[in-house]
């Protein structure tokens, strides 16, 4: 459909749907005049006096399926491109540009999202290697028994600045021989003469004693734990390991506990 600008007379061709969209109403690009665009095709058909005219408010009624009820804001005038030098060539409709893509915006939001998942991963990674080593710290005394655990670790040594402390279980030693009895001398008071063996296949550092007294009863009546400077004769060194299937026989010097004292207890720590 071709119709004309009451303004200027800039002349244009609009494709009929759109001008029915728009209620008849177009916008002059040129001289920016607001106008009926219906009125001069139906004015001009009706000076030709041609029953074959065609009514234009009529066909633009049927174009809009779903009429606006009255008093519904009525759609924008359907904007007009520039004016046909040549009527016979189709001019298009001018729309709005869509906004430039930018591209930095459209990477960061993805590469945002990879950063905050690796940041979530690490941090993961984190809390399992220091519940990981923690864990290890508490169970150190049987892990470091372990031969696989041993000696994945004695490797890991030999190439670091680091040094394993010796493999330790005071369950392994066993009591040999135990004897309580008055002691030889005037001083008086017992004399507690023990004989233990180290059962395990590698050496450990001696233990801490732990010597309990009882009544008939078996009721506590004293308990005392010996380091093995306390016990051992001699100066001890700190670093003194008791071998495999090694014997130790000590001899303690125990106060007179008196009648009550009935029984004893060793244990090893």
């Amino acid at each position: 459909m071709q119709i004309r600008c009451p303004g200027c007379q800039a002349s244009y061709r609009i494709d009929i749907a759109a001008l029915a969209a728009a209620h008849g109403q177009a916008r002059c690009c040129s001289c920016e005049t607001l106008f009926d665009a219906t009125r001069p095709a139906a004015d001009a058909a009706a000076a030709a006096g041609g029953e074959a005219s065609v009514d234009v408010r009529r066909l633009l009624r049927r174009l809009q399926r779903n009429p606006p009820p009255p008093g519904a804001p009525v759609s924008p005038p359907l904007p007009l491109s520039l004016p046909l030098d040549d009527p016979g060539v189709p001019s298009p409709l001018q729309f709005a540009s869509p906004p430039a893509l930018d591209l930095d915006q459209t990477l960061a939001a993805p590469r945002r999202q990879r950063l905050r998942r690796l940041g979530q991963g690490l941090a993961v990674m984190a809390l399992l290697a220091l519940a990981a080593a923690q864990w290890a710290w508490i169970e150190r005394d049987r892990l470091l028994t372990d031969p696989v655990v041993r000696a994945a670790l004695t490797q890991l040594c030999a190439n670091l600045p680091c040094a394993l402390a010796p493999q330790r279980d005071p369950a392994g030693y066993l009591v040999l021989q135990r004897q309580l009895e008055p002691a030889a001398d005037a001083t008086g008071g017992l004399a507690l003469r023990v004989s233990f063996v180290n059962q395990r296949d590698f050496a450990q550092p001696p233990p801490q004693l732990q010597l309990s007294l009882f009544d008939t009863g078996q009721s506590l009546l004293a308990r005392r734990t010996l380091t093995p400077r306390e016990y051992l004769p001699g100066p001890v060194d700190p670093g003194r390991l008791v071998a495999a299937e090694e014997v130790i026989t000590i001899e303690l010097r125990l106060a007179d506990p008196g009648p009550h004292a009935t029984g004893f207890e060793l244990a090893f720590y």
